[in-house]
């Protein structure tokens, strides 16, 4: 009985002991036994399992937005920065760097690792364990559709018992569509280089000059590097947001134009939402300056015109009129990149990634840096400065003006229309190219001691000039009311002899009496038979020479030629004469004005014009007209000789001063003059004699208006001479004005 009775109470010990270690060991939270070691290795592993999936999730969202690659990574292609993230570049012109499906999964498997890694320790501390410690996980992932699946093995070990488990996950996702989507844009993009071709197309209507004709001497198209950097920018922003996915191109003439990229390899992909974009602070860094002038004379040279005399070949390239037609193509460098993103509709994210566009010459060019075309000057350390004002109609401050000193820019001119900067010394072409469309660039050459000051810009013009023939005649006793038209004069004449056998006639400008009663006839006509070119030569610098032609080129037919055309029509060319033309290319100012009529038969014949007058074309619309003196057009020969040149201007000269004086009509003015003026002597005599010879004013009107008395023998004419110049201008539109 004792013995056991000792045995029971040795076993009450055992089982007291057992739970007094339970309690204390759930008290501590080290479970043991074989229950609880499976809820802390349930824990442990939900706990991975989620971690792993966190890790997944922002592995994804790490490479969508830089594109396939990891913080730290150097993708092949560079990066471009794209709200505040360095995006990894697919495509450099015909450079593929996009990254295959296996190297994006070995990135992602890579990122996961080290999210694990580096939140680990956060994890053990939620398990409240210190019997639990975790490796580094071993990390494989595939891209599948809708999906990326993770799986992971890793050592764990539980109270000192290690063992080596796998884990799985799943992200979903449309990484994988989004992935060949981006794969295929770029191995195509690399061979048809859609950015730059859409660019290209862009410039052609934007506001940049790139091809095509300028038809007024003078003429010019010039724009700043700051404007053009403003402009290349505004037409890549304009033609990427123009570009449609997945559907046909529309043939149609209607503006904003859209580029379409209707599939790849044959493949749309309509459920992804793909954009282009433009990287963070977007600029183009270099740009050349534009600039075009039309002085190309597109008549031909006297050698080209049959039997054209050798001794006129200078004298025709010094006069003849400016007929000019310059046709022009600017070819443009731009580099620039763009960011394609791809919605993932399954994330709420985007995938993005970089393109980089080149632009050579208007064509495709190859990727490398951008270069711009080294200045000849440097532009650092220049010892001389500058201090400029630019000022435009009414003196008012332009801003924004682009200001040039040789191959340096100064700067651009601020609020005030000021620029202060450092420049080089000596002499060098100075610019100034305004903003927009209203004020003509200056040049003028100037030393760096006399830059500093202000410039006044004059606006553009819009005059319209028509184009008026102006015909002198002259009758009388012994004149055959020819043209008057100067055979014999040369520069050290002043005088202005008609042709013989003809008298010597009145004329203010050639000093002679009058033989009366002499009677001046001027004719005032449209010029529709001949060339007719008005040029405005500035006061200040002759280069800038600006012309006006009477000449049509699209109403010319293809086949005339200037002698004839081929069906020897000689005529053919006054197919493309108008007499009413509008210029916009003019600046306002104070200019020296000549014109020059021109005949272009089969020899060019002049047949007026005058020089050297001034005029001031205003900074505004105005309407002019032009009066240019007409002769009957001479033969060549008339300016053969050494002194050919002193000739023509000689005879330009007496008979503007003659149209002057005996017409009462300027080469210029802003009404049109009646079309006949007859200048004589006011006596009833006169009158008379003038009425006689004009149809529209014979029969009865002459007996009512004049009195005729032969009583004496020598006739005696009155009239009341008021009466007969009002019935001229009544009846016929006839001026007639006292000598």
């Amino acid at each position: 009985m004792q013995k056991g009775q000792i045995e029971v109470v040795t076993l009450l010990g055992i089982a007291v002991l057992v739970i007094v270690v339970v309690l204390l060991a759930f008290q501590s939270g080290d479970v043991s036994g074989p229950t609880n070691v499976q809820q802390l290795q349930k824990r442990v592993d939900d706990s991975i399992t989620n971690m792993l999936e966190k890790g997944a999730e922002a592995t994804l969202r790490e490479m969508e937005l830089r594109g396939g690659y990891l913080e730290g990574d150097a993708p092949p292609g560079g990066t471009v920065r794209f709200v505040g993230t360095d995006v990894a570049v697919w495509q450099a012109c015909e450079n593929d760097f996009a990254p295959t499906v296996e190297e994006l999964q070995d990135t992602m498997a890579r990122g996961i690792a080290s999210y694990f890694n580096t939140n680990k320790a956060s994890l053990l501390d939620s398990l409240k364990s210190t019997n639990v410690s975790i490796g580094s996980p071993g990390v494989a992932v595939n891209i599948v559709d809708n999906m990326i699946d993770v799986k992971a093995s890793m050592r764990v070990s539980l109270r000192g018992a290690a063992t080596r488990r796998e884990y799985k996950t799943a992200v979903k996702t449309n990484f994988k569509q989004m992935h060949e989507f981006a794969s295929k844009y770029t191995e195509v993009a690399t061979g048809e280089r859609f950015l730059e071709v859409f660019t290209v197309l862009s410039l052609h209507v934007s506001e940049l000059p790139v091809a095509g004709v300028m038809t007024e001497c003078g003429e010019r198209l010039s724009e700043s590097p700051a404007a053009v950097k403003r402009k290349l920018e505004n037409v890549i922003a304009y033609t990427l947001s123009r570009i449609i996915w997945w559907k046909p191109t529309e043939k149609t003439t209607k503006e904003p134009f859209t580029y379409h990229i209707e599939d790849l390899m044959g493949e749309q992909f309509t459920r992804l939402d793909i954009g282009f974009f433009l990287p963070d602070d977007f600029r183009i860094l270099n740009a050349n300056r534009v600039d075009l002038r039309n002085n190309k004379d597109i008549l031909p040279g006297p050698e080209s015109m049959p039997g054209f005399p050798s001794v006129l070949k200078k004298r025709l390239n010094n006069i003849r009129p400016r007929l000019c037609v310059n046709s022009y193509e600017v070819e443009y460098d731009v580099s620039f990149p763009a960011i394609l993103r791809v919605g993932d509709a399954l994330t709420g994210h985007s995938l993005n990634f970089a393109t980089q566009a080149k632009i050579k010459d208007n064509l495709k060019g190859a990727c490398g840096a951008f270069t711009p075309v080294p200045p000849e000057d440097t532009c650092e350390n220049l010892a001389c400065r500058a201090d400029i004002m630019v000022t435009g109609k009414g003196d008012l401050p332009i801003k924004g003006a682009s200001v040039f000193f040789g191959a340096c820019e100064v700067g651009v001119t601020n609020e005030g229309g000021r620029v202060v900067a450092p420049i080089l010394c000596g002499d060098h072409e100075f610019s100034v190219i305004p903003q927009g469309t209203d004020y003509p660039p200056l040049d003028r050459n100037i030393h760096s001691d006399s830059i500093n000051g202000t410039y006044r810009l004059h606006k553009y013009a819009n005059i319209t000039v028509n184009f008026r023939g102006v015909r002198i005649k002259q009758y009388g006793p012994g004149i055959p009311g020819d043209d008057i038209f100067d055979s014999t004069c040369d520069a050290s004449e002043s005088s202005c002899p008609l042709p013989s056998p003809s008298p010597i006639l009145s004329g203010p400008a050639c000093g002679f009496g009058p033989i009366p009663p002499a009677v001046t006839e001027c004719i005032v006509g449209n010029i529709t038979d001949a060339f007719a070119t008005v040029t405005f030569t500035d006061k200040d610098n002759e280069e800038n020479t600006f012309s006006v032609t009477n000449v049509d080129y699209d109403r010319i037919p293809d086949n005339c030629t200037l002698v004839e055309s081929e069906d020897g029509d000689d005529d053919c060319l006054k197919a493309g004469v108008i007499d009413r033309v509008s210029a916009d290319h003019i600046p306002g100012g104070e200019y020296k004005a000549g014109a020059e009529i021109l005949k272009p038969e089969n020899q060019v014949k002049f047949m007026g014009g005058f020089t050297g007058e001034s005029y001031r074309v205003p900074e505004a619309n105005n309407t002019v007209y032009a009066y240019i003196p007409r002769v009957v057009p001479p033969a060549n020969d008339m300016l053969l000789g050494d002194n050919a040149d002193d000739l023509l201007a000689a005879q330009f000269s007496c008979m503007t001063e003659f149209m002057k004086s005996e017409c009462k009509i300027d080469p210029f003015g802003t009404g049109e003059h009646f079309r006949r003026t007859y200048r004589l002597d006011d006596s009833c005599e006169n009158l008379k004699y003038l009425a006689e010879a004009v149809v529209c004013f014979t029969g009865n009107e002459i007996d009512d208006m004049f009195d005729e008395d032969r009583s004496l023998g020598a006739a005696r004419i009155e009239c009341d001479q008021g009466k007969v110049k009002d019935a001229f201008l009544d009846k016929c539109e006839i001026r007639v004005i006292d000598r």
